[in-house]
């Protein structure tokens, strides 16, 4: 299977073509497999992305990248997350613009 980081390269290939000059696209991608529970995940931008183990409270997960514009993305330094997920786990992923909504993730 492919990364979930080449998936997101093969992403900024086609829209760096159409994105404008002030353009910006937070993204997360993530493939989750079931053979070993691990959730395999591209986070750029300022979307949100937090996870809880069971009975735990959430913890935010930072980005690994800044968010994809039509110059000045580095696709070469993007990582690959895991998070290795358990039983009664809970993962909540939220837009950009839900967080500026709501005044931010704090």
């Amino acid at each position: 299977l492919r990364s979930s980081v080449e998936t997101v390269k093969l992403i900024h290939e086609e829209l760096s073509l159409t994105l404008k000059e002030k353009d910006s696209l937070s993204l997360f991608y993530g493939i989750l497999s079931r053979k070993d529970f691990k959730l395999r995940y591209a986070h750029l931008g300022d979307s949100g992305f937090f996870v809880a183990r069971k009975g735990k409270s959430f913890q935010q997960i930072d980005a690994h990248s800044p968010a994809i514009r039509a110059q000045g993305f580095d696709a070469t330094t993007m990582m690959e997350g895991i998070w290795v997920v358990e039983p009664e786990d809970r993962i909540v992923i939220l837009s950009d613009g839900y967080g500026e909504a709501c005044g931010g993730w704090t």
